[in-house]
């Protein structure tokens, strides 16, 4: 701990004007750092708006969920309109699109699909695949990346929170990630697979996956330090930002390109105040360069929801629209 303490206390000195990084003595420079935003475009009323203030801001990605329920909502009969527009905006924009699909939370999957019993459905992974084949083939031209399905490592917490029902066994997981790898590589594209690294069994995971020969480049990070520490030492902490490095340094030895597909700060009361949101993204941000990743998804960009919940305020934007002070460390850290 004093060590780690030490090392915080000598690390910082970082200048926007140009892309260097100065840490005990050591240059790092010309590095490209791509910020990218988890965007959900069913909540909101302008995306075209929306989408211009995000690249304004320094932002160059997108983290998009394609959802199942949204675009297949009758079985059989799919609904691009919403999915072709952003991703037309984004074209225009010069913004770059990381797909999410295959997700099979319950705020993902269709109501059709729900009565038949959803993941517990024997023919679940026949109606994934023609869905995925659909969304993927569609956009093959405009998304590059694909991640696949969602914090597969963290299941029991999403069944206790209620966010996942069924039976979502190894064997089911394992045909999942089989079946969706093998639809990026039949369209030549790229995959992630993201773990949340909070829960100490990520590693073994990952290993599960190589000894399961799923077929993936990516290794995507899911950072949240932060999330309901309201009784540790220090509640609210951003330096833990920093220790993002640690992570990033345990997932090398897959070597698999590794980027942050998701981290995120939530200001849900004085702990975790919107100050500190901002101190932590930066800390995130010169962690994973430190490590040699300069892709980091931050999670969200709006808070969508009028509620002290904590997960109604990861937003970098607050309900009213009015963005946090965290908005401006972005375009600070990416000038």
């Amino acid at each position: 701990m004093k060590k780690y303490f030490s090392f915080i206390l000598i690390l910082f000195i970082f200048l926007s004007v140009t892309n260097i990084l100065k840490v005990n003595g050591i240059i790092y420079n010309n590095f490209e750092l791509n910020v990218g935003i988890f965007f959900d475009p069913k909540a909101r009323e302008d995306i075209a708006l929306d989408l211009n203030k995000i690249k304004n801001n320094g932002i160059k990605w997108l983290r998009i969920h394609f959802s199942w329920k949204e675009i297949e909502e009758e079985k059989g009969f799919y609904n691009f309109t919403l999915y072709d527009y952003i991703v037309n905006v984004s074209r225009e924009l010069g913004l770059n699109i990381l797909g999410i699909i295959g997700t099979g939370t319950e705020d993902y999957l269709p109501d059709w699909l729900k009565i038949k019993g959803g993941v517990d459905n024997e023919n679940y992974i026949n109606y994934l695949v023609i869905f995925a084949e659909k969304v993927i083939q569609r956009y093959k031209n405009d998304i590059k990346v694909w991640q696949l399905e969602n914090e597969l490592n963290h299941i029991s917490f999403f069944k206790w929170m209620g966010w996942r029902k069924g039976n979502w066994s190894d064997l089911k997981v394992k045909e999942i990630l089989l079946s969706l790898s093998n639809l990026t590589k039949k369209y030549n594209l790229s995959s992630v697979i993201n773990v949340i690294v909070n829960n100490p069994n990520w590693l073994s995971f990952l290993k599960k996956l190589i000894e399961w020969n799923v077929n993936f480049e990516i290794i995507g990070i899911d950072y949240y330090p932060n999330y309901l520490d309201d009784y540790d030492i220090i509640p609210g902490d951003p330096n833990k930002g920093i220790k993002i490095y640690e992570e990033i340094n345990k997932a090398k030895q897959f070597n698999k390109k590794i980027i942050i597909t998701e981290v995120g700060y939530s200001t849900y009361n004085e702990k975790h105040s919107k100050e500190n949101q901002a101190v932590f993204f930066e800390k995130v941000i010169i962690g994973s360069i430190l490590a040699n990743v300069t892709n980091i998804f931050i999670y969200r960009y709006d808070d969508n929801i009028l509620s002290s919940d904590i997960e109604a305020n990861f937003g970098l934007i607050d309900y009213f629209n009015n963005p946090k002070l965290a908005w401006y460390k972005i375009k600070e850290l990416t000038s």
